[in-house]
């Protein structure tokens, strides 16, 4: 059965000509500026292609499936000996916390897509192997990605952990940083990864490893759990009823709570950091369950939100899924998240509690509109 699976796999070829390299940046820019409207710096709007200087970097691989004139999915593998690391990536991924990363080969997986019409298809396990082989046979025993907050258990499925790494805010807005521990069989056991029977082919065996892994695994767990945003939401609405206010999310039940914290995400935001800004093409909507957050247009503050308050939710119902404000924390903070793919499969499979969130989302842009209209008046 795996084998059959397995052997319906699209093929995955490597660039090696100009020809495909350059289909590889005309389909990027299809993905990002044609089908999502984003804004991506260093887009060649004359070329209609994105390309990016990591592309050239020695110790770069572009895997596509399709041919150069029809390409269907891409993937870049970036890998580099131990201590080779460049310092602007070591940053981004806050690297520091890994003990004994210089002396193992890593690498960054980066500018994964897939056609729309494929996605959810095989596509995206034949890139998955095809880069774990690669970075496997590099013995790459870290190789590291990042993605938008809703997009993490997809990763997770592809053997990707989230860390307590700092945030990066990339050109279409904020990014989680995740690491995959290629030897980790047991993770990929648990998530059903497609990478599974490689990692036994390479690592089953008595394979000596340059470093110990057990801190490496110490420092992915001490992620804070998710049971964490449980207790976050039942002090939210303890908080609520105290200050007798309303909120989004107001007087759900146990059940489907636990129903947005298993599809949502929660994200520990540091102050001053920018969650999103205007003008960004997303259509996820943020609970808070922590902290103070500022909404402003053109430099002028408009509100402070605190927990239980909600920030995108106009971004959710325009076509366009443009921000129309920037948010900001003030303070420490934590955020739940939700995407509209979610919120929009909710109305199939609990059409009830998709009813009560989507009343609550209503409620919530009927009084911000209702306080400009008195701010109007004082005026």
């Amino acid at each position: 059965m795996f084998a059959d699976w397995l052997g319906r796999l699209a093929p995955v070829q490597e660039a090696r000509s100009a020809e495909a390299r350059e289909a590889i940046y005309r389909f990027r820019y299809h993905v990002y500026v044609e089908e999502l409207g984003k804004r991506i710096a260093g887009a060649d709007h004359q070329r209609r292609w994105i390309r990016d200087p990591e592309d050239e970097a020695p110790g770069t691989v572009l895997f596509y499936c399709g041919a150069p004139d029809e390409i269907v999915g891409t993937l870049r593998v970036e890998t580099w000996q131990p201590g080779q690391v460049p310092p602007e990536v070591a940053a981004r991924f806050s690297m520091h916390l890994f003990p004994g990363i210089d002396a193992c080969a890593t690498g960054e997986a980066s500018r994964l897509m897939v056609e729309r019409r494929l996605r959810g298809k095989l596509i995206l396990p034949a890139l998955a192997r095809a880069a774990y082989r690669h970075t496997a046979e590099k013995m790459a025993l870290l190789v590291f990605a990042y993605c938008a907050p809703g997009l993490v258990p997809g990763y997770r499925r592809l053997g990707y952990r989230p860390y307590p790494g700092d945030l990066i805010a990339g050109d279409d807005g904020l990014r989680v940083p995740l690491v995959n521990v290629t030897p980790d069989m047991r993770t990929y056991r648990e998530v059903g990864a497609p990478v599974l029977s490689l990692a036994r082919e390479y690592f089953g065996g008595q394979v000596a490893l340059p470093i110990d892994l057990r801190p490496i695994y110490a420092v992915i767990e001490s992620a804070r759990p998710e049971s964490d945003a449980e207790a976050a939401w039942t002090q939210i609405e303890s908080d609520i009823k105290t200050e007798g206010r309303a909120a989004f999310l107001d007087g759900l039940p146990p059940a489907a709570m636990k129903k947005l914290l298993a599809k949502g995400y929660t994200l520990d935001v540091p102050p001053g950091q920018v969650v999103t800004r205007a003008d960004l093409v997303e259509q996820e909507v943020f609970v808070i369950f922590d902290g103070d957050f500022e909404v402003s247009s053109a430099g002028r503050r408009l509100a402070v939100l605190t927990k239980g308050d909600v920030f995108g939710e106009l971004a959710l119902f325009l076509p366009t899924g443009r921000r129309t404000a920037t948010i900001r924390s003030l303070t420490p903070g934590r955020v739940l998240m939700l995407r509209r793919k979610f919120l929009t499969e909710l109305t199939k499979e609990d059409p009830e509690l998709a009813a009560q969130l989507l009343f609550g989302l209503g409620r919530v842009m009927a009084q911000r509109m209702a306080g400009m209209i008195d701010v109007g008046r004082a005026g």
